[in-house]
C-alpha cells in the first residue's frame, strides 16, 4: 500500500523535471499568447503590474494590476518573445 502512495508524490520525480516547467519573471518580460502581448512593467513578490500592448502599435496599451498567481494563469502556455521578434504592422 505504502508503494502505491510513493508513485503519487510529488518528490518521486527527478527535481530536474519538476524544475523544467517553473518560469522566471522579471520586469520588462515580454510574453505573447494568441495574438496578445503582455509584458511587466514592475514586479513585486505577490503582485505583477503588466501592460497589455496592442500588437498594432507597441507604444499603445492597458495597464493592470493582479496578484502573481492571476498573472501566472493568464500567461499559461505563453511564450516569452523579445520585442524585436515581434512582427511589426
Amino acid at each position: 500500500m505504502v508503494r502505491s502512495m510513493e508513485r503519487h508524490n510529488s518528490h518521486s520525480v527527478p527535481k530536474s523535471v519538476r524544475l523544467r516547467y517553473s518560469m522566471r519573471l522579471h520586469q520588462n518580460q515580454l510574453w505573447t499568447k494568441d495574438g496578445e502581448l503582455y509584458r511587466i512593467v514592475h514586479l513585486e513578490r505577490l503582485s505583477v503590474d503588466y501592460k497589455q500592448i496592442n500588437p498594432e502599435n507597441h507604444e499603445e496599451g492597458v495597464h493592470f494590476s493582479v496578484t502573481k498567481k492571476e498573472f501566472c494563469r493568464l500567461i499559461k502556455g505563453a511564450k516569452e518573445v523579445q520585442l524585436k521578434d515581434v512582427p511589426e504592422r
